[in-house]
């Protein structure tokens, strides 16, 4: 008879309710990452296409097109 592997449950972790990040922290990094994608992207003389494919990632991208200085 072929060996039965078993899992233990996850260990269960008490959550304090606390963020561990913050929103003001995400935005900020949001805006620096659209400063970073125009400098690099600045020379370009198409529009630089955003291609969205995770589910969930429809409103950081839109913040992230927003931070953007460059035609997207």
């Amino acid at each position: 008879m072929p060996e039965v592997l078993t899992q233990t449950p996850p260990a269960r972790v008490e959550s304090t309710g606390k963020a561990m990040i913050t929103a003001a922290q995400i935005a900020r990094r949001v805006h620096a990452m659209g400063r970073n994608i125009s400098d690099i992207y600045s020379d370009i003389d198409t529009p630089l296409v955003l291609v969205v494919i995770l589910k969930g990632a429809t409103i950081f991208s839109a913040d992230l097109r927003r931070s953007l200085i460059i035609p997207a």
